[in-house]
């Protein structure tokens, strides 16, 4: 599964800024296997929804440190044949939190 998003927002603060956003993810999903039978390896691709917020926090001029929460739903990925489809699979994403320490301005 390999994800690009593309998000706008809003930041505020100085110190403490935090940010609230939300755009779009296309996910791209491939499941192979080398003992699989013609046509069920599965490569496939999707558009869907991304929400994220964060805080990001100045240590000091030139180290910060942030967190963020980043939601993403995508339908239409997963389903049609495979694994996903044995176990009614229907939907990629869900949510994921960031840890990070920055360095520089």
């Amino acid at each position: 599964m390999a994800p690009l998003d593309l998000a706008a927002g809003w930041r505020t603060g100085a110190r403490a800024q935090t940010y609230v956003g939300a755009g779009f993810t296309r996910i791209t999903y491939e499941e192979t296997s080398d003992f699989a039978a013609s046509g069920e390896d599965v490569k496939e691709s999707a558009t869907g929804l991304l929400l994220l917020g964060g805080v990001d926090v100045a240590l000091s001029r030139w180290v910060h440190i942030g967190g963020e929460i980043r939601y993403r739903r995508v339908d239409g990925v997963l389903g049609s044949s495979g694994v996903s489809e044995i176990f009614g699979e229907r939907e990629l994403g869900g949510l994921a939190t960031s840890l990070r320490v920055s360095i520089g301005r």
